[in-house]
C-alpha cells in the first residue's frame, strides 16, 4: 500500500493529501464493517484543536444525541481523518444511518479548510440525511467570498435531505434565502443545551476572569485589550487572565475532563468579562455574571439576542475601565439570578424540526 500511496502522489501531485487520502480510504474498511448492519449516526469533523468552545460544542452535541436518539450508535471521525477514512465510511452507512456536522462559526471563506470538509461530506453522501447542528454562516463579500460562496450553494442545494440549524437571525436569512431546498431551522448554540444539566459543586465565587480573543476575530485591539487589563489588576483583587483556548490537541477521552476543568474556573468566578461567544455561553450555563462585549463578526451580538433577558448577562458596546466598572457593580449587586429554559422552547422540538420523527 506504501507504494500505492507513493504512486498516487507522483501523479497527483504532493499539494493533493485529501485528494490521495480519500481516493486511499477504502483500505480501512476493515475498521467500521462491523457497524455495517447497525443503526448508526456518524458524527463527522469533529474537531481535536484546543479551542474548549468548539470541543463544547460536540460535547453538547453528543450529550443531546445521546439524550435524545439512544437507539443509534454514534462513530466519531476527527476532523483530520474526514478524507482519510472516507470510501470506506460510505460503505457502512445506509439509507436510514443519520450523519451529523458540529455547530460552530467556521461556515463559509474564513476558515475555508472547514468549509471544504463540510462540502465534502454534503456531496459524498447525498443519500444520508445530514443535520449540522447551529451554524454562524459568513462569506466575505469580495471575489473570493462569492466564488466560494456559490460552490457551497451549488452542494448544499444538490442535497435532498440536509438540515440546517442557524445560530441567530442572520445566519438563519443568508441560510433560508440561499438554501432553498434545505431546511433551515432557526436555533440556539447546542451549548445552551448543557443549562441545568452540570453539576456544581458548589464553588466559592472570588475571582475577576478576563476571557479575551487574541486572534483574528478579534474587534477590539489587543493593546486597548491590554491597558484594559492591567486597569482591572490594578483595581481588583483576584484577577484570572484566562482564555477558552488551550494549546494542545484535545482527543475524545480528554474532551469532557478539559471542560470541566475550565467550567471550575466560571464556576470560582463573581464575574466574567469576555467578547468570545463561548465565553458568554459558558457563563450563561453556569451561572456566572458576565460582560460581554463584540467580535469581529455578528455572532457575539446576535447570539447575546437569545439571553437578553438575563439579569446576569450584560452587554456592553465599548470596552472601557469605567463601563466594566459599573457593570461590574451592578452585577454584584443582582440578589438572584434568573433562569432560562431552551429545552421546552427550541431543544425538545429540534428532531421534529429537522424531520427525525
Amino acid at each position: 500500500m506504501g507504494r500505492i500511496k507513493s504512486l498516487a502522489y507522483n501523479i497527483l501531485g504532493g499539494n493533493n493529501k485529501n485528494k490521495i487520502d480519500y481516493l486511499l480510504s477504502f483500505r480501512y474498511y476493515k475498521y467500521f464493517k462491523n457497524y455495517k448492519n447497525k443503526k448508526k449516526i456518524l458524527y463527522a469533523l469533529v474537531p481535536t484543536h484546543g479551542n474548549l468552545g468548539d470541543q463544547a460544542i460536540v460535547y453538547a452535541s453528543l450529550r443531546y444525541i445521546d439524550d435524545n436518539l439512544p437507539e443509534y450508535e454514534v462513530i466519531q471521525i476527527n476532523f483530520n481523518d474526514t478524507y482519510k477514512y472516507g470510501k470506506a465510511l460510505e460503505k457502512i452507512m445506509k439509507k436510514d444511518d443519520l450523519i451529523f456536522l458540529p455547530g460552530g462559526g467556521n461556515m463559509g471563506n474564513h476558515y475555508l479548510w472547514e468549509e471544504e470538509a463540510r462540502r465534502h461530506i454534503i456531496e459524498k453522501f447525498k443519500k444520508i440525511q445530514i443535520v449540522s447542528f447551529p451554524q454562524t454562516i459568513f462569506f466575505s463579500n469580495d471575489e473570493n467570498g462569492k466564488k466560494e460562496f456559490n460552490k457551497t450553494k451549488h452542494i448544499y442545494n444538490s442535497h435532498k435531505n440536509l438540515s440546517l440549524l442557524a445560530r441567530e437571525d442572520k445566519s438563519f436569512a443568508i441560510m433560508k434565502e440561499n438554501f432553498p431546498n434545505c431546511n433551515v431551522v432557526k436555533s440556539p448554540d447546542i451549548v445552551f443545551y448543557l443549562n441545568n444539566k452540570l453539576k456544581n459543586n458548589s464553588y466559592e465565587r472570588k475571582k475577576i476572569m478576563i476571557c479575551f480573543r487574541k486572534d483574528k476575530e478579534t474587534y477590539v485591539s489587543m493593546d486597548k485589550k491590554a491597558i484594559l487589563i492591567d486597569q482591572l489588576i490594578k483595581n481588583y483583587e483576584d484577577v484570572l487572565v484566562s482564555d477558552t483556548i488551550i494549546n494542545k490537541t484535545v482527543s475524545k477521552e480528554e474532551r469532557e475532563g478539559k471542560l470541566l476543568e475550565l467550567w471550575k474556573a466560571f464556576y470560582e468566578s463573581k464575574v466574567v468579562i469576555t467578547d468570545r461567544l463561548h465565553g458568554m455561553i459558558f457563563c450563561a450555563i453556569t451561572k456566572t455574571p458576565c460582560i460581554v462585549t463584540r467580535s469581529l463578526d455578528h455572532k457575539v451580538v446576535e447570539s447575546y439576542s437569545w439571553i437578553a433577558n438575563l439579569n446576569y448577562i450584560r452587554f456592553i458596546d465599548e470596552l472601557n475601565f469605567n463601563e466594566i466598572k459599573y457593570n461590574i457593580d451592578y452585577l454584584l449587586s443582582i440578589d438572584e439570578l434568573n433562569n432560562f429554559d431552551f429545552d421546552t422552547s427550541h431543544f425538545n422540538k429540534l428532531l421534529q424540526q429537522c424531520k427525525l420523527i
